[in-house]
């Protein structure tokens, strides 16, 4: 799924509307994790730790900050947005509408628009909270 998500990336990183090529990939990218609900867990769990596994996450996040970057560059987004960001709202919105996906299997689409209207920069309104790094690959450890 990594693999998919990547090919899909890559694929809009040439796109003309970089804004469009970036809702692409996140309505593809939260598709992904609804239709197979244990690859967030997956992902975001020990197989982490397997170098393939980071790797592949790791080239998965420069590609989105690419194309993040194009968007931003477009003034489809907000100027503070970051790959990182999208990478953890795409999984965010899937663990949003998880209650809802048996009964409802389309309802992260709500979610994901509304989503996307936080993301542009209609507000004029800088957040008021710097960006995350790079997406963790490990879970911080319990004290």
């Amino acid at each position: 799924m990594l693999d998919e998500l990547m090919g899909t990336a890559t694929a809009l990183l040439t796109a003309d509307d970089p804004g469009v090529a970036l809702r692409r990939f996140m309505t593809a990218g939260v598709e992904i994790f609804c239709r197979d609900r244990a690859f967030c867990e997956v992902v975001g769990r020990p197989s982490v730790q397997h170098p393939q596994v980071r790797d592949a996450i790791d080239r998965l996040c420069d590609v989105v900050e690419t194309l993040t970057a194009r968007a931003r560059e477009q003034g489809a987004v907000r100027p503070e947005l970051t790959g990182t960001d999208v990478v953890l709202l795409m999984s965010g919105i899937q663990h949003t509408a998880a209650p809802l996906l048996a009964a409802e299997p389309q309802a992260w689409r709500r979610y994901l628009e509304l989503v996307f209207d936080g993301l542009t920069t209609r507000s004029g309104r800088v957040l008021p909270y710097p960006p995350p790094g790079r997406v963790p690959l490990t879970e911080p450890a319990s004290r």
